[in-house]
């Protein structure tokens, strides 16, 4: 898998508490069974997946005392479709972590579809408040040492990123206990080169909340913005976009608020028009409140071919009269910059700094047949 191709399209981090937990107020139930559901993450494939497939989850921190290493104290689980399984690109993935997710069996209980490897002995995926979530392939490696603590690798291709506030917060004080801390992988990364982005960089693949307070957790949130039919790239921006999201106050409001049905990812649009006449070109924006789009330019090609070599043929997001001046089939698409921002932080959310990085994705394809002029009869005069 590459980036972009899995996204989080809703967490609810508390699902399920036991009679000790100080946030019980905000579960749906109270279960003392030790194989309780915690956590609730949902994910949306942009790509069909099929048995087989595979992604790496993590809670752990990256440079959460060590610059360049991962947190080892929280999970690190995998996830492999069994055979038998698959799912269509914009069908929803639930993935339910038990409070015991250290435990194999509670594990592979919960998520029947999948085989569930733990990478990490003893330490449990437990989403909290202020945490965040990070998505990787399923080749990636894991390595950690016994000591020091926080020596982590994940040596691969890195998917997505997910937080629950504003701050990547990085290298807290040496004996800080906190666990919430992680920066955005690939932050100091200075390349701009985004046909050749790293495999540790996801600068451009992530969602990272508007900053707010009372409160400022996003943990019981989903994404509540457009659905018509898009392209996949168009849907990656939908869902990265913060404004689109809405956060709630507990596992009832999300349970009853949060759309789990399939989104539609379409590729290709189709029109007909004749040789002169005048027909749209257009891209639909992520969010249509002015002021709350992610998307900042666009440019349209003009081919011949499903290609991606097309002649430039305009720099506007709707190029309403647009024609052409020859019989045939001729296929347009639009290159798409959106910009992401979040802050960067230094030891326990001081010195934050804000940070933004773009990138530029293909939408989708419209086809266009184009006619000859339909024929006048002159008119007869008797």
């Amino acid at each position: 898998m590459e980036k972009g191709d899995i996204v989080v399209l809703g967490i609810n981090y508390n699902s399920q508490a036991n009679n000790g937990d100080p946030e019980k107020s905000t579960a749906c139930s109270i279960n003392s069974i030790s194989n309780f559901i915690s956590d609730l993450i949902y994910l949306v494939p942009l790509k069909d997946i099929s048995s087989g497939m595979s992604f790496i989850i993590t809670d752990n921190g990256f440079e959460r005392e060590y610059s360049n290493y991962w947190g080892t104290t929280e999970g690190v689980i995998k996830f492999e479709l069994k055979n038998g399984y698959s799912f269509n690109k914009g069908e929803v993935i639930e993935l339910k972590i038990p409070g015991n997710s250290n435990s194999l069996s509670f594990l592979s209980d919960a998520n029947p579809k999948w085989n569930t490897t733990i990478l990490q002995g003893g330490a449990p995926l437990n989403l909290t408040k202020q945490d965040q979530l990070i998505i990787f392939s399923g080749n990636t490696t894991w390595s950690a040492v016994s000591t020091p603590l926080h020596k982590g690798t994940l040596t691969g291709n890195y998917l997505y990123a997910f937080n629950t506030v504003h701050n990547w917060v990085k290298l807290p004080a040496p004996n800080n206990t906190e666990t919430q801390n992680s920066v955005l992988p690939g932050y100091n990364n200075t390349s701009i080169d985004i046909n050749n982005i790293a495999q540790n960089d996801l600068r451009r693949h992530h969602f990272t909340p508007n900053e707010v307070t009372n409160p400022k957790e996003f943990s019981f949130s989903y994404y509540n913005g457009i659905r018509t039919a898009t392209s996949k790239n168009q849907w990656l921006i939908r869902l990265m976009n913060p404004n689109n999201w809405k956060r709630v106050n507990n596992c009832l409001e999300f349970q009853g608020g949060m759309d789990k049905n399939k989104i539609n990812i379409i590729e290709q649009l189709e029109k007909e028009s004749c040789v002169g006449i005048p027909f749209s070109l257009e891209i639909e924006l992520d969010n249509l409140v002015p002021g709350q789009s992610i998307q900042t330019k666009y440019k349209w090609f003009r081919t011949t071919s499903l290609t991606n070599t097309g002649v430039n043929i305009g720099n506007m997001r709707n190029l309403p009269n647009y024609t052409e001046n020859s019989v045939g089939t001729y296929y347009y698409y639009c290159e798409i910059t959106y910009q992401l921002k979040w802050n960067n932080c230094e030891t326990n959310q001081s010195n934050c700094t804000s940070a933004t990085s773009t990138n530029v994705v293909k939408s989708g394809y419209i086809k266009a047949i184009i006619k000859p002029l339909p024929k006048i009869s002159p008119i007869e005069m008797n």
